[in-house]
């Protein structure tokens, strides 16, 4: 299964894999449906219904916790790599840069140049929405494009792209 499916193909083949196992008895299913939605809690994805079912659901909640724990640790670590200048994310623009922050419920962290400077944008979580699963992860170059207040539309950068607002 590769990255480049969305939030929900991903765990629509989360729960295919289960019933297949529920059918079946063969264990593969049963590690890919386990695999599939613990990458998508891992990755930040929002949980759909189709995760609704008690294994799935417990096996994303551990995934997001793992997502949680990354980021504690890599706090510690690092201190986050914050930047001396941090600002929220505006409406009618649009961010170019890396995510250097994407284990918090409730923002996500973007290095982005501005006039040479080095600044910290922070995004709301749930502003944040993409077709692609797992773009809102640390270390992903995106854009992120405000057309109006509580609307951020996460885009993969492609190529050596510079980051500027």
């Amino acid at each position: 299964m590769g990255d480049k499916n969305t939030v929900f193909e991903k765990q629509l083949s989360a729960m295919g894999e289960l019933a297949k196992f529920d059918i079946t008895g063969n264990v593969d299913h049963l590690e890919e449906a386990h695999y599939l939605a613990h990458r998508s809690g891992m990755d930040g994805d929002e949980k759909t219904s189709l995760l609704n079912e008690p294994r799935l659901s417990e096996w994303y909640e551990d995934g997001f916790r793992d997502r949680l724990t990354d980021h504690a640790i890599g706090m510690m670590e690092g201190n986050n790599r914050e930047s001396d200048l941090t600002v929220n994310a505006e409406p009618g623009q649009a961010y170019v840069g890396r995510i250097v922050d994407a284990g918090n419920r409730w923002h996500v962290d973007q290095t982005v140049i501005l006039c040479g400077v080095e600044i910290l944008v922070r995004h709301r979580r749930e502003d944040l929405s993409s077709t692609a699963a797992g773009l809102i992860n640390i270390g992903n170059t995106v854009r992120i494009f405000y057309p109006n207040a509580e609307m951020g539309i996460v885009e993969e950068v492609r190529g050596l792209e510079t980051a500027h607002r």
